[in-house]
């Protein structure tokens, strides 16, 4: 087993593949096919990013793919965003996937903080919803020193 499969962010994130793939496998019309590659790519992209981060000797190097892995969900979000407006999703599909979303970002995030060593509280006000407080962290890393 390598290091990273170990990881909550890596095994979430090969979740979402499936959850991504089965939701996009619902745009059947031609019109949609770049936004169903698109969308399918970008949810391959997270685990895949987390995984050749962990894999890299440095912290930097580690951080700038746990960055590529937060933009590729973001990705996947505005990708089904665009499906919903232009109709090929329907937006009671985007809600159910969103909370994963969000959940799986906020432990990248948390993961990126970890290796950091930021001594930041875990909190981020830009996600939570009203104003709310959100803690998001890797509790796989706990007690982890070098990863």
């Amino acid at each position: 087993m390598f290091n990273f499969e170990k990881l909550i962010a890596y095994q979430e994130t090969k979740k979402l593949v499936s959850h991504v793939y089965t939701l996009a496998e619902k745009i059947s019309n031609a019109e949609g096919e770049v936004i169903k590659k698109q969308i399918k790519k970008a949810a391959v992209e997270v685990p895949c990013s987390i995984a050749e981060g962990m894999s890299l000797a440095t912290t930097s190097e580690k951080i700038a793919h746990l960055d590529k892995a937060y933009c590729s969900i973001a990705r996947v979000y505005t990708l089904l965003q665009l499906a919903v407006e232009l109709g090929y999703v329907a937006i009671a599909d985007l809600d159910a996937i969103s909370e994963e979303l969000l959940e799986i970002s906020k432990v990248v995030l948390g993961l990126k903080r970890k290796l950091k060593g930021d001594s930041y509280s875990g909190v981020r006000d830009d996600y939570a919803p009203r104003g709310e407080k959100t803690e998001y962290r890797d509790s796989s890393l706990d007690g982890v020193e070098e990863i």
